[in-house]
């Protein structure tokens, strides 16, 4: 045993712990600082689920490491491409010979420099592909066909159009809002109001509309609501009226006993009981 790996057994959990951290954030190799500093999965899984503090040192730590490998030229380089309208993954090829684009996006993920210099090669894209859409809107070449008759739109050609037009758009509007993006006016309206003098604005005003009752007027209208009202209902000889009175005499009346008395042989010509032969 090296007196290296004996320095290493005699430091406790937490300071090999700490120590194979600080390789991780140095750019060392995952297999070869677990070797260097005697730890196992086992030992990171279980100080870093007991430990919230533990877990997030590790993640850091990961992320550091995962940093160095990163040089600042190469991310200049990548983020150059991708503002001139490369893929992520066609901008990494282009720099590092392979496809490393999953660092790329853990970085993305994690450190907040990576990703303000991704959004600006991004918001870069955006200006250019706006002016080409000047371009899509212009270009009228396939806006038509050779018919047997003339000349025949082309829709399918109009429909693409439209469609790069629109999906490009959309696109350049959420990258740069502040560009592109429907404008719309903001206004922050404050009211503050005190609810308490409110209220008691509220009880002062309630207070002084307040009618004071009496106890005879409570009385009063309790014992008239029980007071049943004279029947005013007509009978029937005040419903319809059939006296008809000229000079003092009912006619009605004496219609009425005349027509009571009985009826005498052969015709003879109703009168009324007013009539005077004379």
């Amino acid at each position: 045993m090296s007196d290296d790996t004996k320095k290493k057994v005699m430091l406790s959990d937490t300071e090999r712990f700490d120590q194979f951290l600080d390789d991780l954030g140095r750019g060392v190799d995952l297999v070869e600082a677990m070797g260097k500093n005697l730890i196992r999965q086992a030992d990171i899984d279980a100080i870093t689920r007991s430990n919230p503090a533990a877990d997030k040192a590790w993640q850091q730590a990961l992320l550091r490491g995962e940093r160095t490998s990163w040089s600042a030229l190469q991310l200049n380089d990548v983020f150059s491409r991708i503002a001139g309208g490369a893929s992520v993954i066609a901008s990494v090829i282009a720099v590092r010979g392979f496809d490393d684009s999953a660092s790329l996006y853990r970085l993305l993920a994690g450190d907040a420099e990576v990703e303000k210099a991704y959004l600006a090669a991004k918001k870069a894209w955006a200006v250019r592909e706006s002016e080409q859409l000047l371009e899509i809107i212009d270009d009228d070449s396939k806006d038509t066909l050779s018919g047997p008759k003339g000349e025949i739109p082309n829709m399918a050609a109009v429909n693409r159009s439209r469609l790069r037009y629109e999906g490009r758009r959309e696109l350049i509007s959420k990258l740069a809002p502040d560009i592109f993006g429907d404008q719309k006016t903001k206004v922050d309206v404050n009211v503050n109001i005190d609810l308490a003098a409110r209220i008691q604005e509220g009880r002062i005003r309630a207070k002084e509309r307040r009618v004071v009752i009496t106890p005879e007027q409570r009385k009063a209208a309790i014992d008239a609501t029980f007071v049943v009202p004279p029947d005013t209902t007509p009978t029937p000889a005040e419903q319809i009226s059939t006296v008809w009175r000229e000079g003092g005499v009912d006619i009605a009346a004496e219609n009425a006993r005349a027509s009571s008395k009985p009826a005498t042989d052969g015709p003879s010509e109703q009168k009324p009981a007013w009539f005077d032969e004379d």
